[in-house]
């Protein structure tokens, strides 16, 4: 796990992911990254920086790495109590040829376009679905509070 996840991690590092920036909170493991993703312009999410963490502990690559946004998000694929994802997106589809890089690239279209087939948040899908006004003032709300300057 430690040189395949260091190859990758070298290679984010190398050649960057727009608008995304992954770091180490502990440099002596790469185990654990934290990645932030700036808010996609012409989303409600635009002007945020939304940390997540991947972790990779759990015998990557042949099990997908866990994944949970640190920063609060109004999202219908995101558990507001504790930033899970919907294991749908990353967990259902994960082989081991997968990389760190697809990951991060899914979560950051995630943000953009928020899938109502899986929703892990059924309220907030539901006003997605009918009240698109209310939900991007909501999500700008929690972006503006949780993610704002961060």
């Amino acid at each position: 796990m430690i040189p395949r996840i260091g190859k990758e991690f070298n290679d984010i590092s190398k050649t960057p992911i727009p608008n995304v920036t992954v770091t180490l909170p502990d440099k002596s493991s790469m185990a654990v990254w934290h990645c932030i993703i700036d808010g996609p312009v012409g989303t409600p999410y635009a002007g945020g920086k939304f940390v997540l963490q991947l972790d990779f502990s759990d015998n990557y690559p042949f099990k997908s790495p866990k994944i949970k946004f640190l920063t609060k998000i109004y999202h219908p694929n995101i558990r507001q109590e504790n930033g899970e994802i919907c294991d749908q997106l990353i967990k259902d589809q994960w082989k081991p040829t997968m990389t760190a890089r697809s990951v991060v690239n899914t979560l950051v279209k995630l943000i953009e376009n928020p899938d109502l087939e899986s929703p892990i948040e059924q309220e907030i899908a539901k006003e997605l679905k009918e009240n698109k006004k209310a939900y991007k003032a909501k999500a700008a709300e929690y972006t503006k509070k949780y993610a704002a300057g961060k």
